[in-house]
């Protein structure tokens, strides 16, 4: 295969839509020839309804190593693949083209400065269901991370929806809620990338906590909204929240 050498640059086509820079760098994480180190920038047209994005490389080398091991390969969520397509290019596309597309940079640059409490906000949820969703994510945290003993068993205190597609999740200890970041933000959940960031635990001040204790002494996951499970109901509105960007604003939440 002839490659250009003019660029470290690759474009990638068919990939899930919706795909954000956040999900698209996942790709090369966890391939030792490609370290997500190794990428310079990812950036995707917002919305991404066409399942593309273009990724900048340190060298052409690495670019070319990213078109040899995942070109024609098959990338998306469990039961939704998709035959992903990468090619190098010739040229990078001009500065008009990219204006306002979302940048892996942005990203990164808000996660360095999230802050550490036992509160995670959830953004880009399938709007008509976010209550349902968050506990279909969060309802068992307690079978899938490790813990010793029941008094330190991971468990959700709350949920709550504060506008479709956006909802509080408050969890016993921080340490749960930093793992439950890892495990989720920038996945691929229900036909888009969600966000998931560590916010101060005052969002939840006020909403009443379930009184139905588990033999540790710790509420029921699932608890604690006033609302059945998979209701969906929405208990709150914010207003000035950018989904996208998961950006959370304070006094307007309702």
């Amino acid at each position: 295969m002839a490659y250009s050498t003019s660029t470290g640059m690759v474009y990638m086509s068919n990939l899930p839509h919706h795909s954000e820079p956040a999900y698209v760098v996942k790709l090369f994480c966890d391939i030792s020839d490609v370290a997500e180190s190794k990428i310079k920038e990812v950036l995707c047209p917002r919305p991404n309804f066409c399942g593309k994005a273009y990724v900048i490389f340190e060298t052409v080398a690495d670019a070319q190593a990213a078109v040899e091991l995942y070109d024609n390969e098959f990338y998306g969520p469990p039961g939704q693949p998709r035959r992903t397509h990468l090619q190098l290019c010739a040229t990078p596309p001009p500065p008009s083209k990219i204006a306002g597309w979302l940048r892996l940079s942005d990203y990164l640059g808000e996660k360095a400065a999230a802050v550490t409490s036992s509160t995670v906000l959830v953004t880009q949820l399938p709007r008509n269901h976010a209550l349902r969703n968050l506990q279909e994510m969060f309802g068992d945290i307690e079978d899938t991370m490790d813990w010793d003993c029941a008094e330190d068993a991971p468990g959700v205190l709350n949920y709550r929806v504060v506008e479709p597609g956006v909802g509080l999740v408050q969890f016993n200890t921080p340490g749960v809620a930093a793992k439950a970041v890892d495990m989720y933000d920038g996945e691929y959940w229900k036909n888009c990338t969600i966000y998931v960031k560590c916010v101060e635990d005052g969002r939840m001040a006020g909403w009443p906590r379930s009184s139905r204790r588990r033999r540790s002494g710790r509420p029921l996951v699932g608890e604690g909204t006033g609302n059945q499970v998979g209701s969906g109901v929405l208990e709150g509105s914010a207003g000035g929240l950018d989904v996208l960007r998961s950006t959370f604003v304070g006094s307007d939440e309702g």
